[in-house]
């Protein structure tokens, strides 16, 4: 019986000894963790607006020619800054004028006297920014001679050029005349030919086209006087 049981205990003793070689249970097949995707990030807020800054431009220089006792300002104001404050005022000049609307960006100035006029505008935005510009009037009475136009601004899109329009209100028509400019900054007039006899080696030229006298230029920046004799 001893014998019987011994060898009846073999093979569990062999299966104990065996066991690290694979006589356990089977394990089960592996399987990979899950795996939880993050949540998506919110979105980027949208970048901030870079507001334009508040800027106002009273226009060109203006020239009349008397008995004409009126003008038409313009101005504009760039940005978008909601309702604006508006304000015209007479820096300098001769005592006599009135400003029909002095809070809007266009008005009428009536009432004017013969010589220079300072006229400035201030913009004030409801962000509170604010700013300002001047523009300048000349009130002229033709001389017997010549007529001077003074601080006429150099306009540059293909080329330079000096405009003066309603050119007989200022100098008799059909006479001849001739043609000067002085550049700011400078005491010496320069002649200027008429486009017809223009060369190479001249600085200027000009043409008269119905009522409109322009000046031209390759390239010249800010002011200029202009002279007209007849």
């Amino acid at each position: 019986m001893k014998i019987i049981r011994s060898l009846l205990l073999l093979p569990i003793a062999a299966c104990l000894l065996l066991l690290p070689m694979g006589c356990a249970k089977d394990e089960p097949p592996y399987r990979a963790p899950r795996i939880i995707p993050a949540p998506p990030l919110p979105p980027l807020p949208p970048p901030p607006i870079q507001q334009l800054p508040l800027r106002v431009w009273a226009g060109n220089n203006l020239h009349i020619a008397y008995p004409a006792d009126s003008v038409q300002l313009r101005a504009y104001a760039s940005g978008d800054h909601g309702p604006l404050t508006t304000q015209w005022t007479k820096i300098i000049g001769p005592a006599s004028y009135q400003i029909s609307q002095p809070d809007s960006l266009e008005t009428k100035v009536t009432r004017l006297e013969v010589g220079e006029y300072l006229f400035g505008i201030t913009a004030n935005s409801t962000d509170r920014q604010t700013h300002s510009d001047t523009v300048s009037v000349f009130v002229i009475k033709p001389g017997a001679t010549e007529t001077v136009f003074k601080e006429l601004g150099w306009e540059c899109p293909m080329g330079c050029g000096l405009v003066v329009y309603n050119i007989y209100s200022f100098i008799p028509a059909g006479k001849p005349i001739k043609v000067w400019v002085r550049l700011a900054g400078e005491v010496v007039w320069t002649a200027v030919k008429h486009g017809n006899q223009w060369t190479v080696q001249d600085r200027f030229s000009y043409y008269l086209d119905e009522e409109t006298i322009q000046i031209y230029a390759d390239n010249e920046v800010g002011y200029a006087d202009l002279k007209i004799e007849y």
